[in-house]
């Protein structure tokens, strides 16, 4: 059975329809308002009666699903034509928006968003819900970069992935191509290892602005990618048996990835930030207490030896630097 396709101004139950975010195969995602209240909400719309079991599976998922980074469910209508879903509004934009406009992105901004995904996840593998169909339409951002899913459990159609640059395709063609890098051709029942795979190519597409192809990895192509960063693709973007069990495992070798400009501190008195040692690139001077770069030997503040007990001039009693046969204080000849 196909139901009618609903436009902008049109009534779903209570909700007057405003703007379509989203439309795949089977249903399209609108943003909208109540009739009478001041109440934003984001209404998904069946389109044909194959969009049934999927819609009432996400609208299930997300009920029971209680995570700041995941959207709820407020309600679900299947007896009305069309039936529908509604959840709670999300401000922001979708990553696709995002993406459109902003990629690629540097780490720092991707890094906020990879976390907050993998976090929503961890906490639905934890109670046995797989996402089955995450790509950046089912991404919602916020004006800090901060995540929030659904579409959980509206397992997408695998199909085979085409060229990517052949002229012929249409624009929902090539919607649907990149929908489809987005999922691995695991066996079933699929796992969580599935969802992983689809935020390998997520932060893959986040920091190059395109797809992975081959043995590519985001420092090919992002000079913001570091060796860390290369690493967590590559386990992520992998065979089923090689790749994380989880979005847990994944989200901890998220959080052990440093900055790249990361020093180790002499004084080893590190500072933590969102979870990361984040290592001051100074030494202190044990006289004084003045701050000095790595790689200097000598204070800038009084000049004493930041390498322990040194030879000392013997006019202007200064420390001499190691087997010095001038003074750098005063010249003298040692």
């Amino acid at each position: 059975m196909t139901y009618e396709r609903l436009s902008e101004g049109q009534r779903v139950g209570e909700y007057a329809l405003e703007r379509l975010t989203l439309r795949s195969d089977h249903s399209e995602t609108w943003s909208a308002r109540h009739h009478l209240l001041d109440r934003r909400v984001t209404v998904v719309v069946a389109v044909d009666e194959k969009a049934m079991p999927g819609l009432q599976a996400m609208g299930v998922a997300q009920h029971g699903l209680e995570h700041p980074a995941i959207v709820r469910t407020l309600g679900l209508n299947l007896e009305k034509n069309p039936p529908y879903l509604v959840l709670e509004d999300v401000e922001g934009r979708t990553l696709r928006e995002v993406l459109a406009a902003d990629a690629p992105l540097p780490w720092s901004r991707a890094k906020t968003i990879v976390r907050g995904v993998l976090q929503a996840l961890a906490h639905a593998h934890e109670r046995d819900v797989v996402h089955g169909d995450l790509r950046p339409e089912v991404v919602w951002i916020d004006g800090e970069d901060n995540p929030r899913l659904t579409g959980f459990c509206r397992r997408a159609e695998a199909r085979p992935v085409d060229d990517l640059l052949s002229d012929s395709l249409g624009e929902e063609e090539r919607e649907a191509v990149r929908q489809a890098q987005y999922l691995p051709q695991d066996p079933e029942p699929i796992t969580p290892a599935f969802d992983v795979y689809s935020v390998g190519v997520l932060l893959f597409e986040m920091l190059t602005g395109g797809l992975p192809a081959g043995s590519e990895v985001p420092s090919d192509i992002a000079p913001s990618a570091s060796p860390g960063v290369d690493r967590l693709f590559r386990k992520a973007y992998t065979s089923i048996n090689l790749r994380y069990g989880s979005a847990a495992r994944m989200l901890e070798a998220a959080f052990e990835i440093a900055p790249p400009t990361a020093v180790v501190e002499e004084s080893r008195e590190p500072e933590k930030a969102e979870g990361i040692q984040i290592l001051k690139s100074v030494r202190r001077c044990a006289k004084c207490g003045g701050e000095n770069p790595m790689d200097f030997k000598f204070c800038m503040s009084c000049g004493s030896s930041l390498e322990g007990k040194a030879e000392t001039c013997r006019i202007c009693h200064k420390p001499l630097a190691d087997h010095g046969r001038f003074c750098t204080f005063c010249g003298a000849r040692q």
